[in-house]
Formats: structure tokens, C-alpha cells, sequence
């Protein structure tokens, strides 16, 4: 256990290194999927749904890697035409996701919860992740 405690305490945690974006995919997938099970949750004990926690975790993966390369940017490049596409293709993943995986919930909720989880991924995850990383063990120089 010391050997993984060692390793990770040599990582230097910039947003170059490929282990640190590793890293911080895994941080954001967590803490993604955890809101986004909570909120599901909510929305779906109303109308007596069912979620599956594996398809929860999916979309959380599936964004927080689309989130952290280029993947819509260069998207978004492609039709320079459209008015702010770089802010509507992110909402637009977070639509088809959740009526993908979750299928119980309701149109009206699936539109809620898409803007929930693109508001708290552009904005909110950007400033909590980096304080979760500060609980890594890094080395002391």
C-alpha cells in the first residue's frame, strides 16, 4: 500500500499530466454520479420509477470524460454558424444521456434534471473538484 501512497504522492497534479486528468475523471465521475443518483431519485419517487445506479455512474463517466477533452469544442467548431452551440451541445449530451439509461423518468424531469446536472458540471464541479484533489497525497518538497 505504501508503493500506491508513493507513486501518488510523486504525481505532479497539473492538468497536463495524462494520470492527472485520469484522476480527475474518476474525482468528478464520483461526485457526478452521486448527485446525479440523489436528484434521479427525487424526481422519480413520484412517479414510482426505478433507477439503476451502474446506468447513473455511465452517464456520469461518459461526461466527465466528454468534459475533460476537446470532444465538443471541436464539435461545436464544426457549425461556427450556430449561435452559442459551445453552451447548448452540453445540455443537448445531458438530454439524450438521461433518456437513454433512464428510461422511467419522465420528459419533464429528464429536462430538469439535464439542466441540473450541466449547470452543476460547468460550474459548480470545476471549483469542488480541486478541493477534493487537495486530499491526495502529494510529496513534500
Amino acid at each position: 500500500m505504501e508503493n500506491v501512497a508513493e507513486s501518488i504522492a510523486g504525481l505532479d497534479l497539473s492538468t497536463l499530466n495524462p494520470i492527472s486528468i485520469g484522476i480527475n475523471i474518476l474525482v468528478s465521475t464520483i461526485i457526478t454520479g452521486i448527485v446525479i443518483l440523489i436528484l434521479a431519485y427525487i424526481l422519480t419517487r413520484s412517479s414510482g420509477g426505478e433507477i439503476n445506479p451502474i446506468n447513473v455512474f455511465i452517464i456520469a463517466l461518459i461526461t466527465s470524460i466528454i468534459n475533460a477533452t476537446p470532444v465538443l469544442s471541436f464539435f461545436a467548431s464544426l457549425l461556427p454558424a450556430v449561435p452559442f452551440l459551445h453552451l447548448l451541445l452540453p445540455l443537448v449530451l445531458w438530454i439524450l444521456l438521461l433518456k437513454l439509461f433512464i428510461r422511467d423518468m419522465e420528459l419533464v424531469h429528464v429536462l430538469i434534471l439535464a439542466l441540473v446536472c450541466y449547470i452543476f458540471t460547468s460550474f459548480l464541479l470545476p471549483l469542488i473538484t480541486p478541493m477534493l484533489m487537495g486530499f491526495i497525497p502529494l510529496a513534500q518538497s
